[in-house]
């Protein structure tokens, strides 16, 4: 059903994509993907109703991955809160891969949001979240490290090594030399970042 939308969508023929899910959303209001391809349909003609179907379509059963759907539009309507909301309902969301927690939050950064200081706490409580959920999850260690560096965290950023170290029985009597590796590498990248980019 998503392909043959997306064929519609994509030849400019929004009526047939419009008919093709409204058939189907009319024998099942509650599915998630029906009230998820209805708002892509509504917010691709900017209609407001593109919202509401979003909002429903995180209701449904199954429909939690469409929070960060939904943040992306609250965030573009410069509705900060209730982008904070919906993103932190998705990443706190057992049933959602950590994969794609992991991917929405590095493509996450790319957005304005981030640099200001309620950003910065919300990336901070996100990061939190996820560790929790995730302890044994190298890269999480390593991106939240790397974005506590960036806010000159570095109590933090060795704590999460710490933390990353402990959780694979690595000796503390290694860490200093792995730590000092580490960190000569995030001076490195933060270093061609700000001084080559």
């Amino acid at each position: 059903l998503q392909n043959k939308y997306n064929i519609y969508i994509n030849k400019i023929e929004p009526r047939k994509a419009y008919k093709l899910i409204n058939s189907k959303l009319k024998k099942r209001p509650d599915n998630a993907l029906y009230n998820f391809l209805m708002a892509d349909y509504y917010l691709r003609v900017k209609d407001s109703k593109g919202l509401q179907y979003l909002e429903k379509s995180v209701k449904c059963p199954e429909g939690e991955i469409y929070n960060f759907d939904l943040a992306s539009v609250y965030l573009q309507l410069g509705k900060k809160e209730e982008f904070i909301s919906s993103s932190l309902n998705g990443f706190s969301c057992p049933s959602i891969p950590f994969q794609v927690k992991f991917n929405k939050l590095i493509n996450s950064n790319k957005n304005s949001f981030i640099n200001s200081e309620d950003g910065q706490k919300f990336y901070t409580q996100v990061f939190d979240t996820l560790v929790s959920q995730y302890p044994d999850e190298e890269q999480l260690f390593s991106l939240y490290s790397e974005y506590s560096t960036s806010l000159n965290n570095i109590d933090k950023s060795i704590s999460l090594y710490e933390q990353l170290l402990l959780s694979h029985d690595i000796s503390p009597e290694s860490w200093h030399d792995f730590l000092e590796a580490v960190f000569d590498f995030i001076a490195c990248s933060f270093y061609f970042v700000v001084f080559v980019v």
